[in-house]
């Protein structure tokens, strides 16, 4: 087994363990009642469009409640196996993502770095979202640079059904599409219209079910430790500086993509968190670790 593989999955524990001890054990009860108001749409939340996530988890304790006859300890099993593998497909997907173009010792390192920094943004119930928002954006990017964009608009709806940002991942593709030249042909054109298309479908159906109910701009960046979110970006693109010379071109177009991120998902969700801000991490990351290497590119 890869080193790596050990690394993925002993951050996940860790992960796993923090998010437990911090949130998932002592507001399970608040975790159940979000989860219930997100699901009946009988009152509006925060997050009251972020349907996947509590669909997974009340999927899971249907099958957890065949065997575990208190409910609530199929509540709180089912946040934490969640949990535990939300971490699990994030931290795999991340480490083939970092492999094609770093060596083993350089993807443990981003590996490392992304589990530091996340561990610092877990605030609140609202983190699987941002975990799963996290791998849906990690796996747009390897099918990306692996050249299987055809599967873009399956993450693209799948992401949609959990956070309307996902929408950040098809402007990214379209602008790394457009700098090659090959957005306007067929192939790269079908695939932008389809994955537009399930995202305002998944928008769609999810607003006709539970209503429009728009957030203002007041008060947007309550929920957002501005000079602390300013202070680690500041430092990650430093980092990273050096790929816009020596780097893939799939890293140069991140780096340039950070603050259109930014904005975009402000805008799209006005009462973000540092955590639902995260994504932005794999802009940055990925292109800081030619800092640990001479060469340009994994041999």
């Amino acid at each position: 087994m890869r080193p790596g593989f050990f690394i993925v999955i002993l951050l996940s524990m860790i992960s796993y363990l923090i998010v437990d001890g911090r949130i998932i054990k002592p507001q399970s009860n608040s975790k159940y009642e979000l989860q219930q108001l997100i699901l009946t749409g009988q009152e509006e939340t925060q997050q009251q469009y972020s349907v996947l996530t509590p669909a997974v988890t009340y999927a899971m304790q249907k099958l957890i409640g065949v065997i575990v006859i208190n409910n609530a300890k199929a509540r709180l099993y089912s946040f934490e196996i969640v949990a535990f593998f939300s971490f699990l497909a994030f931290y795999f997907i991340l480490y083939f993502y970092l492999r094609l173009n770093f060596d083993e010792k350089q993807s443990m390192i981003g590996l490392l770095l992304f589990q530091s920094v996340i561990m610092l943004l877990i605030q609140n119930v609202y983190t699987e979202p941002a975990i799963f928002n996290l791998t849906f954006f990690a796996a747009g990017l390897l099918i990306i640079a692996m050249k299987k964009d055809f599967l873009l608009p399956l993450v693209i709806m799948l992401g949609s059904l959990n956070q309307p940002q996902i929408l950040a991942l098809l402007l990214f593709y379209m602008i790394y599409q457009f700098s090659s030249g090959n957005l306007m042909k067929l192939r790269s054109s079908v695939i932008v219209l389809t994955s537009l298309a399930s995202w305002l479908l998944v928008e769609n159906i999810l607003k006709s079910f539970y209503g429009l109910r728009p957030e203002t701009s007041t008060g947007q960046f309550d929920l957002v430790n501005i000079p602390m979110f300013i202070l680690m970006i500041g430092i990650l693109v430093v980092m990273s500086f050096k790929s816009l010379f020596k780097g893939d071109m799939i890293f140069k177009f991140s780096i340039l993509f950070t603050p259109l991120y930014i904005l975009l998902v402000l805008m799209l969700m006005p009462r973000a968190t540092l955590l639902d801000l995260s994504p932005v991490l794999l802009f940055i990351i990925p292109a800081g670790l030619y800092r640990f290497s001479d060469s340009q590119i994994k041999e």
